[in-house]
């Protein structure tokens, strides 16, 4: 059952909103979009897959993660094990949970969304027929459970449920094992929004990027690496060694590419050395031939 809209909706959509006759460029723009949202909640309703996993973003993750020393994540809220088959393919050990609630839930989509699955195909859409995609491993459990029972230092997060409290309860248990968090989100879900209605005062969003996050090349998504409130002492440590390591292994490098340029160049004045050698061998004897003649 995808998402995606007629023609026709698509030509009413566009002289109701006026966009018609406002020039190909911006009908063009809209329609791109539109097909992209269409898209979207095609892979939602169809695949379950609520963030837009691929290669370049499992391989981006796996990066990071690997270069803090790190082999061994959690995933919590995992759906349908999209992202936790792509990073296990990446040679990540992945340890995926879920709830399933998604499978009892009639209302998942946040209401703009729903309005726009009404109006397109007048259904009100489900999720009954929801399950896990073939290679992918999610265990049943309880998010917040599984991450307290969990002594892995990454924690994932990817689109999860907007449950404000659950996910306050995370990021604060995060902070005091000292976890690193890998957080993927829609574009306008930042930390700051998501706790708008917190009633503490002052800025909500205490999440500490580390260097060089990776970027998230989806329209509309957003990909963060790092910490709640403080960086632990651990990190930093790891950090030191990566770029020490890097550094070291540039140094090496550099070594090897001067022993190749001194080898090829001993190698060429030998061979010019040779060249010469041969030279002047046929010269003399080419001259006492003919002296002899």
């Amino acid at each position: 059952m995808g998402i995606a809209p007629d023609s026709a909706f698509v030509y009413r959509y566009l002289v109701n909103s006026g966009t018609m006759g406002v020039g190909r460029e911006q009908e063009g723009v809209f329609l791109i979009n539109l097909l992209f949202d269409s898209f979207m909640y095609a892979l939602r309703t169809d695949y379950f897959m609520f963030g837009r996993v691929d290669k370049l973003l499992c391989k981006s993750i796996a990066s990071a993660v690997k270069s803090v020393g790190e082999t061994k994540v959690i995933e919590l809220m995992a759906g349908a094990g999209w992202l936790q088959k792509g990073l296990s393919e990446q040679g990540l050990d992945v340890y995926a949970t879920d709830d399933f609630s998604i499978a009892q839930s009639d209302d998942y989509f946040e209401p703009d969304q729903a309005v726009m699955v009404e109006q397109w195909h007048n259904i009100t859409e489900h999720m009954t027929d929801f399950k896990v995609i073939p290679g992918a491993s999610v265990r049943k459990q309880d998010a917040f459970e599984a991450l307290t029972q969990s002594n892995r230092k990454v924690v994932i997060l990817n689109w999860p449920h907007p449950n404000t409290l659950l996910i306050a309860d995370i990021l604060e248990h995060c902070y005091r094992t000292n976890k690193m968090i890998v957080y993927i989100s829609p574009e306008d879900k930042n930390f700051r929004n998501l706790f708008a209605d917190a009633k503490e005062d002052g800025d909500q969003d205490h999440f500490i990027d580390v260097p060089e996050t990776p970027y998230s090349f989806t329209k509309g998504q957003q990909l963060r690496i790092g910490f709640w409130r403080s960086v632990p002492p651990w990190y930093e440590i790891q950090r030191e060694r990566t770029v020490a390591r890097m550094a070291s292994r540039k140094d090496t490098t550099t070594q090897t590419a001067w022993k190749k340029v001194t080898l090829l160049g001993t190698l060429g004045v030998l061979a010019a050395a040779s060249l010469f050698y041969k030279q002047g061998r046929f010269t003399h004897y080419a001259n006492r031939f003919y002296r002899k003649r």
